[in-house]
């Protein structure tokens, strides 16, 4: 019994006391009725009487004990049980409520609180699975607890660091993907270059102060680190700074970067009266990072970057990943400086010898003419002679002088041939790094139609254990498994192929070893000139890994789905004693720390998935590129140009394109169907037949390139014979100038589902609408045209084409950019720089988007003319 305020009460008993006590006093009452009986039976009462009160007696003591029965035991282990039994299903919104402080109420209690427990379990886990992995769902006393609170904080700080790693990472990526489009920029002036280098790596790293220095070895006996860019609080400041560089010594901290060959970090150098003197001079920051600019061991120049806040350490990586590719770019450019001096040497020799050789031809002249003036005059003879003698003499001097020059002219040429020696060898370094990328993680195979493999590359080999030799001539069925090889599906698939249908699926590959290797495959008909299958093509990545991982996440499912109907049974027995819950609570704890770290080593597999994945669509991402035209080739032709392109994914189904021949630029932006890798491979197919249509056959018609453009798609991807809707808009335009009037230009323009807008003289926004046609897809025309239209253009005049990414491009509230605000925006911007248009585009997509996620490709040209 428990005494509260020095009184008992009847709650405070336990289940023997609450029943034990009233059964004694039924005892003693019943004892009391029963003497009575017998009192009254003894003085001879009637025997009825007796009979009576003896059943009334045993009526009274069995309901008074099944009061005392059904709401002390029954009542309350039936309400335990109900309320047990929703806990073992899932729902932990049960309130459980026993008005008793005994063994039952105890039970209750502790019931009720395992419920509140794994409600806040559970919640946390979804904050978990969502993202957040902050710890405020839990009670400061939970906290404190060990067994699955302790393991799901733990794993809730563990997927916090990889979170954050993961963002580091991708900052790094981010960073050097952008500077790639910067080094090729084929800027051919040095200081340019540095500049958009210094100012693009300072604004990445949100530093105050940064300086370019690059060597100088134009001298051999006087060598120096000279200040080719600088950047200081968002200003340009170029200042004639030079650090002398001697064998063993050179000038302060940039002297001695260059010197050690190893990067320079100080921090915490602000103070109140310290100042730092740098190779920008004396400067207060809090942390400065001098980084050497070396390839294959030689240092070309020192990047020193200055910040107010400390450089963390993926900086510094990104920094020492980015030296050594600004350092190429650098070379490059240095040499082709040189070349060129190289080459105006030998044009200024050239000119020189040309100028001897002609006052050479003078003099003999004047030769021929004193020899006629001899002959006309015998009497001057000897006089004549003597002349001509002495002209001899100077011809013999100027013709060895002569040789002299040639010989000098002959050994510029050989420094010439040894100068294009070595472009020619850096050529072949680039078609090697070329070939390293095709020899990517992209399996690709050619076979004959009878199935048998006519090539195939190192990746396609390295993964069935066969060398190039081994597997020419091999069939197909080799490498899958006997009963799909000897099936009528497989039979359909080859007889598709035969009649020209691409077809894309996953297959159970076998190499050498008889091991299983998944692809994911698509397999693609090559047609020659006169429409016969040539070969079909076969581009396959290995999903192997994807394929294992489902296989084991399924196992892990049945076991989870195993391991909830042992719980459930274990919750059942919750019911029997207070000792068996503790138990089967302690197994419970023991389960979901065995299925945390099962879910840790998940997400690390699923990681590592994920970067390969990222590595081969980066490598897809540099093939597209190459397709992509320079900026440089198109300012040969043009006053100027930009382009705003924008990827959804790291490849992109949009591309812009740009030709120029007989006088004639054209100039395209295409939105493919799709985005990612689906849509870089349609954009492939589709810059390689404008190449063709306008290049190869001459066709100069915007409405018939379209035509053919549609034509060669719906071959190329046997749309008439398949289920394949894939197809693209397009923006296309020709540009040429009037042969007629001088600062006249003609404009032809032909699109499919897009627009192209042009500024006039009156500087009003012009809008010529194309078809409302696509290239490829479904037709039910029997042949698909394309109207071509016209627009006199000015000398200044300016021509926008876009794809349809920017004017659906939704922002957080899903409300889309749309085409009047395209149109705002050009009329806006329309007095400033192409540069500066492109920017204003740029902040304005950003403003817009307020880090919501792009939906689609972005693609926006500008020309002037």
């Amino acid at each position: 019994m428990i005494q509260k305020n020095n009184k008992l009460t009847f709650s405070h008993l336990s289940i023997r006391y609450k029943i034990g006590i009233p059964l004694i006093l039924i005892g003693i009452l019943a004892m009391v009725v029963l003497l009575s009986n017998l009192v009254a039976f003894y003085f001879l009462w009637p025997v009825h009487l007796f009979t009576a009160g003896t059943l009334a007696t045993i009526v009274l003591l069995v309901g008074i004990s099944w009061v005392l029965f059904k709401n002390e035991l029954y009542t309350p282990i039936r309400k335990l049980e109900s309320q047990v039994e929703r806990i073992a299903e899932g729902d932990t919104s049960v309130h459980i409520h026993i008005n008793s402080q005994n063994e039952l109420g105890k039970i209750a209690g502790s019931t009720q609180k395992i419920a509140e427990n794994l409600k806040i379990a559970r919640e946390f886990s979804q904050q978990i699975g969502e993202g957040n992995y902050e710890i405020s769902g839990l009670g400061e006393h939970l906290l404190q607890q060990k067994g699955l609170f302790e393991s799901l904080v733990n794993m809730g700080n563990r997927l916090k660091e990889i979170s954050q790693q993961d963002e580091k990472r991708n900052w790094v990526t981010q960073g050097l993907a952008s500077f790639s489009e910067v080094l090729r920029s084929n800027d051919t002036n040095l200081q340019t270059l540095c500049q958009k280098i210094l100012t693009g790596i300072t604004r990445y790293l949100d530093a105050q102060h940064g300086g370019l220095f690059i060597l100088n070895d134009e001298q051999s006996n006087k060598k120096y680190l000279e200040l080719m860019a600088t950047y200081a609080y968002q200003e340009q400041q170029y200042e004639q700074q030079k650090i002398l560089i001697e064998e063993h010594f050179a000038e302060g901290l940039i002297g001695q970067a260059y010197l050690e060959k190893a990067p320079i970090y100080l921090k915490n150098v602000a103070t109140e009266n310290v100042e730092i003197a740098s190779g920008l001079g004396s400067t207060e920051a809090y942390s400065i990072l001098i980084m050497p600019l070396q390839l294959n061991g030689k240092v070309e120049g020192v990047l020193e970057i200055a910040a107010l806040r400390p450089f963390h350490d993926y900086e510094t990586e990104f920094l020492e990943k980015i030296a050594e590719n600004v350092t190429s770019a650098i070379l490059s450019i240095k040499v082709n400086e040189n070349t060129k001096k190289l080459l105006n040497a030998s044009q200024e020799l050239t000119q020189k010898l040309q100028t001897q050789e002609e006052e050479l031809r003078q003099n003999y002249d004047e030769l021929q003419s004193s020899q006629n003036e001899i002959a006309s005059q015998n009497q001057l003879i000897a006089e004549q002679k003597t002349k001509i003698e002495k002209a001899l003499e100077e011809q013999t001097e100027k013709s060895e002088m002569l040789e002299a020059q040639e010989e000098e002219m002959r050994q510029n040429m050989d420094m010439l041939v040894a100068t294009q020696d070595q472009m020619m060898l850096t050529q072949i370094e680039l078609d090697g790094q070329l070939n390293a990328i095709n020899n990517s993680a992209i399996s690709k195979v050619e076979f004959g139609i009878d199935t048998k493999i006519i090539t195939a590359n190192d990746s396609f080999c390295k993964l069935m254990d066969y060398n190039a030799t081994e597997i020419k001539g091999k069939p197909h069925k080799l490498f899958t498994e006997e009963a799909f090889s000897q099936s009528d599906e497989y039979q359909v698939f080859w007889d598709k192929l035969r009649n020209g249908t691409a077809q894309t699926r996953d297959f159970k590959f076998k190499n050498k070893n008889q091991q299983a290797v998944w692809m994911s495959t698509i397999y693609s008909p090559v047609l020659n000139d006169r429409g016969d299958i040539q070969k079909i093509i076969m581009l396959a990545f290995d999903i192997s890994e994807a394929k294992k991982l489902l296989q084991e996440t399924q196992s892990q499912a049945e076991i989870l789905q195993k391991q909830e109907s042992e719980l459930r049974q274990s919750m059942l027995d919750l019911q029997s004693t207070q000792l068996e819950l503790n138990r089967k609570s302690e197994a419970i704890i023991q389960l979901k720390e065995e299925e945390a770290q099962n879910a840790r080593l998940r997400a690390k597999e699923i990681e590592n998935k994920n970067q390969l994945i990222t590595s081969s669509i980066q490598y897809a991402q540099n093939i597209q590129s190459a397709i992509l035209p320079i900026e440089q080739n198109i300012l040969q032709y043009v006053e100027d140009f930009f382009v705003v392109f924008l990827p959804k994914d790291i490849v992109s189904g949009d591309f812009y394109w740009f030709s120029h021949t007989q006088g004639k630029s054209f100039f395209a932006a295409v939105d493919c169907t799709g985005h990612g890798v689906p849509g870089a491979f349609m954009s492939i197919i589709g810059n390689t037949l404008l190449n063709e249509i306008v290049n190869v056959q001459q066709i100069f018609d915007p409405g018939k390139i379209l035509e053919n453009l549609h034509m060669g798609i719906r071959t190329k991807l046997r749309q008439a014979d398949s289920s394949n809707q894939d197809g693209m808009d397009i923006s296309l335009c020709v540009i040429e100038p009037s042969a007629k009037e001088e600062g006249v230009y003609q404009l032809a323009f032909s699109g499919a589902k897009r627009p192209l807008y042009y500024l006039d003289e009156e500087e009003e926004l012009i809008e010529i609408k194309g078809d409302r046609k696509s290239i490829g897809g479904w037709q039910q025309e029997m042949h698909r045209t394309f109207e071509t239209q016209y627009a006199t253009l000015q000398k200044g005049n300016t021509v926008y084409l876009t794809s349809d990414g920017l004017a659906d491009n939704p922002n957080y509230k899903r409300k889309k950019f749309g085409v009047k605000r395209f149109k705002q925006l050009v009329l806006k911007n329309k007095n400033k720089s192409l540069k500066e248009q492109k920017q204003a585009f740029l902040y304005a997509i950003e403003e817009h988007q307020q880090g919501a996620e792009q939906r689609d490709d972005i693609t926006v040209m500008g020309i002037k003319i």
